[in-house]
């Protein structure tokens, strides 16, 4: 499954915490490990595309992210 998809099947409250960590630039955040089924701290570029598909799903579901 591919990063989209994993960020399309989150809830709302899962988007939204997902967005705040990434956005938090918290590279060693064991939620986002679970959640995107890595082993390892994230990098810079990763976050940053986290935080682009979350924006863009957040669009097409109509939430809001804060």
């Amino acid at each position: 499954m591919n990063l989209k998809e994993k960020i399309m099947n989150l809830n709302e409250n899962d988007l939204q915490r997902v967005y705040e960590i990434a956005n938090n630039k918290n590279i060693y955040s064991e939620f986002l490990m679970d959640t995107f089924e890595l082993e390892g701290s994230f990098t810079n570029s990763q976050l940053e595309e986290i935080i682009k598909v979350c924006k863009e799903v957040a669009e097409m579901k109509q939430h809001t992210l804060n």
